[in-house]
């Protein structure tokens, strides 16, 4: 029936019952799975007229809340023992184009790089004879894009873990414009990547944490590759190994073209967290940067807190 005249268990229903019932002094958590929200959520499907101010149904949460307060700091402990990692991968030129445009890009009047996201002529100078114009603006773009995104991930990420997050960032012989113009978080850690044997590591990794979230952003692959210049294109059992292990569990996001093949290879990891949960864009095929910015407005968030209620 209803509650408050609310009949369907969607999200804005919930919130304003939520809402209602603290009002009365029932505390009641925003946690869909807890106790009381589940409920609260059998409640608007019974077949029984309900309202927040009867007493009866008051006496009927407060009967609830010691396993409320149970639920709720249990969730708090496992949040509490979770770090996160985010990794910036970097762009897929290779090498020796790289070298070539940031040597143009730094030898450029400061007022052309001031105005480098904006001016067409900067990709067409700085790529000269090198490459194509096109794939220079690519490079400099995703070295927009993509820092952009990984402060956006940070800025979600804070939410649930705090400080609890290093992050980490290409070398800067792997990038076109100097680190200082990137605007990285304080603290970004450059990984070191290897041709021979193909691998990376990530300096400064604290210790294995119980629980971990790790975000890749970058080039991906056929086969979940993500390319890491310049070692090339690692699989994901490849770049787990240079991080830290989650004794207990990890979510995993691999935001980068082929997404749903870095999914399945992360949920194949062997050897490194006994319980590996991957998520990403939901397309099977390349995705794009605007597609991975909307991705992670829209979804990191949920995607995040849906995998602490499965801890």
């Amino acid at each position: 029936m209803t509650v408050d005249g609310v009949s369907q268990v969607g999200a804005e229903g919930v919130r304003r019952l939520r809402a209602s019932l603290n009002e009365v002094g029932v505390a009641i958590s925003d946690h869909l799975p807890s106790p009381m929200n589940q409920f609260l959520v059998a409640s608007i499907t019974s077949n029984i007229e309900h309202l927040t101010r009867d007493a009866d149904f008051i006496d009927r949460f407060e009967r609830l809340q010691g396993r409320e307060d149970a639920y709720v700091q249990a969730l708090d402990a496992k949040v509490a023992q979770t770090r996160a990692v985010i990794v910036w991968s970097g762009g897929k030129l290779s090498q020796n184009y790289v070298n070539r445009l940031r040597a143009a890009y730094a030898a450029l009047d400061p007022g052309m790089r001031v105005d480098a996201d904006r001016n067409q002529d900067v990709p067409r100078t700085i790529a000269g004879d090198a490459l194509p114009d096109h794939l220079a603006a690519q490079g400099l773009d995703q070295e927009r894009i993509h820092p952009e995104a990984v402060r956006e991930v940070r800025r979600l990420l804070a939410g649930f873990v705090g400080d609890r997050i290093t992050v980490h960032v290409p070398p800067d012989t792997a990038l076109i414009r100097p680190p200082a113009e990137l605007r990285f978080p304080e603290g970004a850690v450059a990984y070191r990547a290897t041709a021979q044997p193909k691998s990376v590591t990530f300096p400064g990794a604290h210790a294995a944490p119980t629980y971990l979230v790790l975000v890749t952003i970058g080039h991906g692959g056929r086969g979940g590759t993500t390319f890491f210049p310049p070692a090339g294109g690692l699989v994901p059992q490849v770049i787990a190994q240079g991080l830290p292990a989650a004794r207990q569990a990890a979510l995993c996001v691999p935001l980068q073209c082929f997404p749903q093949d870095g999914v399945r290879e992360w949920q194949a990891v062997r050897g490194w967290s006994p319980n590996i949960t991957a998520v990403s864009i939901p397309t099977l095929d390349e995705s794009h940067d605007a597609e991975m910015s909307a991705w992670v407005e829209e979804n990191l968030h949920d995607t995040v807190q849906n995998w602490f209620y499965t801890l």
